[in-house]
């Protein structure tokens, strides 16, 4: 992809985002958000097929940015709560964008359409918390994990003020360790 589509991609993205802090998502027209973009609808058109595509291009390319973070951290053979701090650190820096998403209740269902590559990243891990699983335990652990952190994630970014990643994970942690017992 050229410079150029990507820039145009994310002024399109970006424009969404505005509309979306004053406008209900099913209100927005492609009027609306090439308006804001400065860009011409047939230029959408050409990129997008309607604005359902530009929130999964956003949330394709947020989950990249965010395996690439998280296989990053992972190098270091981190301990599970050292790991929940880092998931909690990204989400916490894109604060803003997840914000409008979840008062607009777009959040978690864009979330839960990608729930099905996280058995794959959840496999990529080689960290030792994890230890040996079939497809099908991996599989009911993402389902378990991944529908009470994007819960978990909308509830705390949603508040004004929400707590520093560290201290999320923290008390998570803690919570499952009691239950664990």
């Amino acid at each position: 992809m050229s410079k150029t589509t990507d820039r145009t991609k994310q002024w399109l993205i970006n424009a969404l985002f505005i509309k979306l802090k004053t406008k209900p998502y099913a209100k927005i027209t492609i009027k609306d958000i090439t308006e804001q973009a400065n860009v011409a609808r047939r230029t959408f058109y050409r990129l997008f097929n309607n604005k359902d595509e530009v929130l999964d291009y956003y949330c394709d390319e947020l989950f990249t940015e965010y395996f690439a973070f998280l296989h990053e951290k992972a190098k270091d053979q981190l301990t599970f709560r050292q790991m929940l701090v880092n998931f909690f650190t990204f989400w916490y820096e894109k604060r803003d964008k997840t914000r409008i998403l979840i008062q607009n209740d777009l959040f978690v269902p864009l979330m839960l359409k990608r729930t099905a590559m996280t058995v794959k990243v959840y496999q990529s891990f080689d960290v030792t918390w994890h230890g040996e699983v079939s497809e099908q335990e991996a599989r009911y652990i993402m389902d378990f994990f991944v529908g009470g952190y994007w819960n978990l994630i909308s509830n705390w970014i949603n508040k004004k003020e929400p707590e520093e990643p560290a201290v999320v994970a923290k008390m998570l942690a803690k919570a499952l360790e009691r239950l664990a017992q």
